[in-house]
């Protein structure tokens, strides 16, 4: 004998693919908005809750969070042996940006925010 749940409480497959095919809409769009950047530690503001925080109280100041673009060169070692190549690396709070998939969807979005705003103002 199976044991159902009520319709209610399941997620229905098609918002869960929404929601991750948004979430890597957003995450590729700042991982193409810092790529673009210069090297350089560039400071944003943030309103909320900051993401890794052990208390998860809203900050009422406001807070800033770093982000720094830096520019390496790696040697190939298989394709095309000592071809170099440059490679941006972005580190966010000093974390790898990879730290943003553990993020919160609207936090991630409040950080494209902040970023877009933080390009129109360098350009």
């Amino acid at each position: 004998m199976a044991i159902t749940l009520g319709s209610s409480s399941i997620v229905q497959p098609s918002d869960l693919e929404d929601d991750l095919r948004y979430r890597s809409k957003l995450i590729e769009e700042c991982n193409h908005l810092l790529k673009s950047f210069d090297n350089g530690t560039y400071l944003v503001s943030w309103n909320g809750v900051l993401p890794g925080e052990k208390n998860q109280m809203k900050n009422h100041g406001a807070r800033k969070i770093g982000i720094k673009v830096d520019s390496l060169i790696y040697y190939g070692k298989f394709i095309h042996p000592w071809k170099p190549y440059v490679v941006k690396k972005i580190r966010i709070e000093g974390k790898d940006f990879s730290w943003l998939k553990t993020w919160k969807t609207e936090q991630i979005a409040s950080l494209l925010r902040e970023i877009k705003s933080l390009n129109s103002e360098i350009n």
